[in-house]
This record gives C-alpha cells, structure tokens and sequence, in this order.
C-alpha cells in the first residue's frame, strides 16, 4: 500500500547542517516548524544509520498501513518493536529537539549533524554516513530522476 500525504501533513524538504550541542538537542529548521514547541515521534531508523523524525499524524498512520499491509503475526512483531523503540518529544522554544542517549550511540550522533527531508518525516544523519549514502544512491537516483522526467 502506498503511503499518501495528507493535505495537512507538512512537507520536510531540504538539507540542514546542525550541530549537536553538550545536551544532545539538536536545532530543527525553522521551515519544518508549525508552532512554539512541535511535538514529534523519533524511532532509530531500523535499515539506515539514522534516527528518523515524525509528526504524531504519519507516526500513527505508519501503524496502521502495517495493519494493512501484513499478517496478523507480522504486525504483532512489527508493533512491538517499532512502538517499543519509539520516543515522543517536543521542540523547547528555541525549536530544538531532544534527542536520547542511546539513539545517538546507536547511530553515531556527535557533533555535526544532517537533518536531511524525506516528505512527511525527516531523519537525522552524522556528516559521514550522510554523505556515504549519498554518494552511494547517486547512479540509483539519477536513474529514477530520468525516468520521472527530471
């Protein structure tokens, strides 16, 4: 099932370059902020080195298109890892994030970061595995920016 965007749903567009303070709070732009202090769900991202960032809205869908899309047996397994494995938080006034210790451990967070788009959410890169994988999807996204006429 393909995932669609709600029309309220923001959209996280672009590539920004923050760093990490002593706290671990990290800035979000300020063009990903609706309100003084947004809330959003973060789940370190089980396929890639990076901590992925949602609004409440797209992480409950994303719930619910599993429900849809697998068997009752996945999605017991799926819900219980992914639920398990996620932590709602909200931007302080000065639109930071708050990220958990053992989100960076496990993902290399230190120092400079990307906060990198992805259309509904957005994920939180370190500086090297950003730019590893970006320069490993190259061939691959030029190929699909062909076929869509870009």
């Amino acid at each position: 099932m393909a995932s669609t965007i709600h029309p309220s749903t923001r959209v996280f567009a672009g590539e920004f370059r923050h760093s990490l303070d002593g706290k671990k709070r990290v800035t979000i732009p300020s063009a990903w902020r609706c309100n003084e202090t947004d809330e959003f769900v973060l789940i370190p991202n089980p396929s890639e080195p990076c901590v992925t960032v949602m609004p409440p809205e797209v992480f409950e869908r994303v719930g619910e298109e599993a429900k849809a899309t697998r068997s009752p047996q996945e999605y017991r397994l799926f819900v219980r890892l992914f639920y398990s494995n996620s932590h709602r938080v909200s931007t302080d006034k000065q639109g930071r994030l708050l990220l958990p210790e053992n989100y960076c451990s496990q993902k290399g967070l230190v120092g400079d970061t990307f906060l990198v788009g992805g259309m509904d959410r957005f994920e939180i890169w370190n500086v090297e595995n950003w730019t590893n994988f970006v320069n490993g999807a190259k061939a691959t996204y030029e190929e699909v920016a062909r076929a869509v006429g870009l």
